[in-house]
């Protein structure tokens, strides 16, 4: 008997074990997701809340039609361009001196780009390579024309292949820190539950509640919490896309969705490696909500979930990139130390993006 009670003793006690250290591990890894919340919030957020909050209230900038370098395609233009009225950088007015023009351009994602377009931009301009830095996700809902193809098929190396974008390279480098945007303002529970949602195998749901934290940061923080995170927790993406830049032909052309966030934090990279002031950074970032078409406005916001700011979705307020500059340079001090230290490339690397894309020095 004494026996048989010992045995229910413990066959009663095991479960209760188990239970007691399934509730100290939740516990344990609520405790570490609500310090790693405020650690994210803290250095990606608060104080970009802060500027946000006391910036002036944004109000669009358009250009007419025929303003634009392509009526087709997004935000297109030399990444030396300084003037919104000349795009394409046709003469040596207008434009940042100490990079080469002709090589480097940026903008939105080319899909409704028209065959006047895209000839101009094959032939005339001869953009060799497509750099597409948006995610997955965005990838594959993009079924017109040249991204007609599965994920499977987007490789970043290799000669130009059947279905690639009117006969070039086209390599896909996705930029979107977007679980780290999240963690920075989800509570702690939150993000436990976008956790359950995913082991659940419920990912359409998670991605639909991470959309909507996504525009928390979005109306909170805004453009420069947005900046600040994909600087800071983008950089292993940032360095693949500069590695990418450096090997790939040229003419390269770079673009995300808008052309402004993403390709904007890419092109201040490139900018400042190559020699550009702060205020040609700031002056190149804030054309860009004047370059914005009406087929990108609509593609714009079929992608955001309902509530995004207009600002988020669509500006580039001249204010923002010089919060982020100011940010950049405080924590990693020079884009050298950036690209160095953080992002890890070489400093024959660094050079040979230097050599490639800025002017000689003269004298």
């Amino acid at each position: 008997f004494q026996a048989a009670a010992t045995m229910l003793v413990w066959l009663l006690a095991i479960p209760l074990v188990l239970v007691g250290a399934a509730v100290a591990f939740v516990a344990a890894l609520l405790v570490a997701l609500y310090f790693y919340h405020l650690r994210l919030h803290s250095a990606h957020v608060a104080g970009a809340e802060k500027a946000a909050a006391a910036a002036p209230k944004w109000e669009a900038k358009r250009l007419q039609s025929d303003a634009l370098a392509y009526h087709t395609v997004c935000n297109f233009r030399d990444v030396s361009a300084l003037r919104v009225d000349d795009p394409k950088v046709q003469d040596d007015e207008g434009r940042c001196p100490s990079l080469k023009a002709g090589v480097l351009f940026r903008c939105g994602v080319p899909t409704s780009a028209s065959a006047k377009d895209i000839v101009d931009m094959q032939d005339g301009v001869g953009i060799q390579t497509w750099v597409d830095l948006r995610g997955v996700d965005e990838v594959v809902k993009d079924k017109l024309d040249w991204r007609q193809k599965k994920h499977e098929g987007i490789h970043s190396s290799g000669e130009p292949q059947a279905g690639e974008p009117w006969g070039r390279r086209y390599v896909h480098v996705g930029v979107f820190p977007g679980k780290v945007a999240i963690a920075a303002i989800a509570t702690p529970l939150e993000l436990a539950g976008l956790a359950v949602l995913g082991l659940t195998g419920k990912k359409d749901v998670a991605r639909e509640k991470g959309m909507a934290l996504f525009g928390r940061l979005a109306g909170g923080a805004g453009l420069r919490g947005f900046y600040t995170i994909l600087l800071d927790c983008g950089k292993k993406e940032l360095a693949r896309v500069l590695r990418v830049l450096l090997a790939a032909p040229t003419p390269i052309a770079f673009h995300c969705t808008a052309g402004k966030d993403r390709t904007g934090c890419v092109a201040m990279i490139v900018m400042l490696l190559c020699g550009a002031t702060s205020e040609q950074v700031i002056e190149t970032y804030a054309m860009s909500e004047r370059l914005i078409t009406a087929e990108a406005e609509t593609a714009i916001r079929g992608i955001a979930a309902a509530g995004f700011p207009e600002e988020f979705l669509f500006g580039t307020p001249p204010e923002v990139m010089e919060y982020t500059l100011t940010w950049f340079h405080k924590r990693f001090g020079t884009v050298e130390a950036y690209c160095l230290d953080h992002l890890g490339l070489s400093a024959e690397e660094v050079d040979g993006l230097r050599s490639k894309f800025s002017e000689p020095a003269q004298g």
